[in-house]
């Protein structure tokens, strides 16, 4: 199978995880003005983490920033990803996520190419997966595919 070329994916998602982010929300509006966050409340999510079910409880904060979604992500509880980065002593950009219009193609590529799945899900419409490539390029990237309602395939 031919390898990934990163130019035909739109890099859509900068995502970032704190530990608390109603603060993180005013301190990007304060320094950067990026004012229009919706916080969501806590919300349980189920996941494939590490090859294992799991679940877990998080908040989610976003807004726009030009054409990238701005996502701030924090654990209340479980494992996952953004529990790791935390406890590795890690605040702020965790992930550049791209979109992709079949993710288990992508999946399939990444692994070709060496990467691992940290984690995978699917959130309302979104499947997304996380894969492990700290090594190579010092963040984790995210591939996603979004089901778009009434109009069949996603982004």
């Amino acid at each position: 199978m031919e390898s990934l070329n990163f130019q035909n994916f739109k890099c859509d998602q900068l995502g970032y995880v704190y530990k608390d982010i109603e603060k993180a929300a005013q301190s990007m509006k304060n320094h950067l003005g990026i004012s229009n966050f919706i916080i969501f409340p806590p919300t349980p999510h189920k996941m494939i983490y590490k090859g294992k079910p799991s679940r877990m409880i998080g908040k989610l904060a976003v807004a726009n920033l030009f054409n990238l979604q701005i996502e701030l992500i924090q654990c209340v509880e479980g494992a996952c990803v953004y529990k790791d980065f935390i406890e590795q002593g890690n605040e702020g950009l965790h992930h550049i996520r791209f979109g992709c219009d079949d993710l288990s193609i992508i999946i399939e590529k990444m692994k070709e190419e060496g990467y691992e799945v940290l984690q995978q899900g699917r959130i309302v419409t979104i499947s997304y997966a996380y894969f492990d490539t700290i090594k190579d390029f010092g963040i984790i990237i995210e591939f996603a595919s979004i089901k778009r309602r009434g109009k069949g395939k996603k982004k």
